[in-house]
């Protein structure tokens, strides 16, 4: 009997030691899942088109588009519009409430102004009700004939700057459109600079 337990003692000893010294099976490593691919925003710092339109292919808001005369301006509404000279010295601007106008059904207001008697910039507001920005750029854009891959911007406001014109967009509040025009926008610029200037030679301290 001392025989046996003390070799049934060893085998154990041995089988134990054999499990032990096995080294442990390594683990395979997971696969990892491709990445997945980053929506590509529509609205991006720079735009991924260019805008080669001419001040003569500007949109015409509802009639209504740059370089037009004030007289032609309420031609096109059918009313009497009022210009009033803005502080700046050398625009005119008004603002009309046209939802109660025939013809502009679902516009809130529109604001022009007038630089030397045409217009140099139309502010639209729109009544109607849109998702997104995007949405709002994606409905508008083919109406008014403007490759919408040339909007750049953000979710809040979004601009197109074309050859002679300057498009910008936004639905905080009410969805909105302007529209600039460029040679106008920079004689008045360099105007307002040039006064400030010969404001300046002409101080006396």
């Amino acid at each position: 009997m001392k025989i046996n337990f003390l070799l049934v003692w060893a085998m154990a000893i041995a089988l134990t030691s054999s499990v032990l010294g096995q080294p442990s099976p390594t683990p395979k490593p997971m696969a990892t899942p491709p990445p997945k691919p980053m929506a590509t925003p529509v609205n991006l710092k720079e735009p991924a088109a260019k805008c080669d339109l001419g001040i003569e292919m500007a949109p015409a808001l509802r009639g209504i588009t740059l370089g037009m005369t004030e007289k032609e301006v309420a031609d096109v509404l059918g009313a009497e519009i009022k210009f009033e000279p803005d502080s700046d010295g050398y625009t005119r601007s008004t603002l009309v409430i046209a939802k109660r106008i025939p013809g502009f059904e679902g516009v809130n207001f529109i604001e022009i102004k007038t630089y030397f008697g045409k217009i140099s910039e139309i502010n639209f507001g729109y009544e109607l009700e849109f998702k997104s920005l995007n949405e709002f750029l994606d409905n508008f854009s083919p109406k008014l004939g403007l490759p919408r891959e040339a909007w750049h911007g953000n979710y809040l406001e979004s601009q197109m700057v074309c050859k002679d014109f300057e498009m910008k967009a936004s639905t905080y509040a009410l969805p909105k459109l302007v529209m600039s025009d460029l040679a106008a926008v920079k004689a008045i610029t360099a105007a307002k600079i040039k006064a400030n200037e010969d404001k300046k030679k002409a101080f006396k301290p």
